[in-house]
């Protein structure tokens, strides 16, 4: 058995052996919020790729929902919530559902319908998702990939804080379950020779492109928060795909 990182692109191109156990990072900001929300009380999340399709499914099919996402890294209109974990943490959802959607991460979910498990890794909650990974594969004999979300629409660029997610989840998985590191390519060796030259991991993250432009934006807490490793223990998990109309969402509890 072997864990791996695998990327976006390597799954579209059938990469991937779905009888496995999957952890997608979308550490600024996707799966760091979805992690909060349902640690803080949310009792299902639907995925969808976009906000015009959260529209659609809110409106016609689950009008109590909350939306909460974004696109570009702003708050769609409309929506209840941005992409906003700093501000999830200090709330307390009763129950509620939510319709979720972002510029990267909500599109992975989306690629891994066919896979066995999938659960949702962060910094935020790195050590309980890699042990729920790791007993997994070792109970059922699975392989373990870890998806950096990055760009979706461009592998070639270099999206720091999800591999570095990504390295530190794995490490954290190899700890709690004998199996062997198969990851390779140029951004792997990239990330674990930041890991291993970098004393300051969580500085290095928040000099990131993605965490500038962020802060830029106002949304500097986000970042301060999702760096912050172990700060919940709840790991979320994708339950089923359903199809709506002409929507598709990932069903996670």
């Amino acid at each position: 058995m072997l864990v791996r990182i695998l990327t976006p692109e390597m799954i579209k191109k059938k990469q991937i052996d779905y009888n496995s156990v999957c952890v997608v990072v979308d550490t600024f900001r996707a799966t760091t919020s979805i992690t909060t929300l349902m640690g803080v009380g949310v009792k299902r999340i639907y995925v969808v790729a976009n906000g015009e399709n959260a529209k659609i499914l809110h409106k016609k099919y689950a009008h109590k929902s909350l939306l909460i996402g974004e696109e570009e890294g702003l708050k769609i209109d409309g929506f209840d919530y941005g992409n906003n974990p700093s501000i999830f943490s200090d709330m307390h959802f009763n129950n509620d559902e939510v319709i979720f959607t972002s510029t990267s991460g909500a599109k992975t979910f989306l690629l891994l319908e066919n896979v066995k498990h999938v659960l949702i890794g962060s910094l935020v909650n790195l050590t309980s998702v890699a042990k729920v990974a790791a007993s997994l594969a070792k109970k059922e004999h699975l392989n373990v990939y870890v998806i950096p979300s990055g760009y979706f629409y461009d592998s070639n660029i270099y999206v720091v804080e999800d591999w570095v997610t990504s390295k530190l989840i794995l490490d954290k998985v190899l700890q709690y379950s004998p199996l062997i590191d198969s990851s390779k390519g140029e951004f792997y060796l990239k990330t674990k020779h930041l890991l291993e030259t970098n004393s300051d991991i969580s500085l290095a993250l928040k000099n990131s492109p993605n965490a500038i432009k962020l802060a830029e934006m106002g949304f500097a807490s986000d970042i301060d928060y999702a760096i912050q490793i172990d700060q919940q223990v709840f790991v979320p998990k994708v339950k089923n795909f359903v199809i709506t109309g002409k929507i598709k969402a990932v069903v996670i509890k």
